[in-house]
């Protein structure tokens, strides 16, 4: 099986990181502390966004109907 990909366009900032994903309108994340701590803080929010979504019977995209792959690119600044 072929686990699709999301694309995270993430940025390290003074106090930890932060990163948006074209596929979920509106969704940012901030965080303040370690990189796994955000990965971690990343799928909670993801998840919390998706729960919202569902329960408003909002439109969402297909892939995080199944088994995804987070994948990060930091910007370079």
């Amino acid at each position: 099986m072929i686990m699709e990909k999301v694309l995270m366009k993430a940025s390290r900032t003074d106090n930890g990181y932060s990163c948006a994903c074209d596929l979920l309108p509106g969704w940012v994340v901030a965080y303040t502390g370690s990189m796994d701590g955000f990965k971690d803080y990343v799928k909670e929010s993801i998840d919390f966004y998706l729960e919202g979504r569902k329960e408003d019977r909002d439109y969402y995209p297909a892939v995080f109907d199944g088994e995804y792959e987070i994948v990060y690119d930091f910007d370079t600044t």
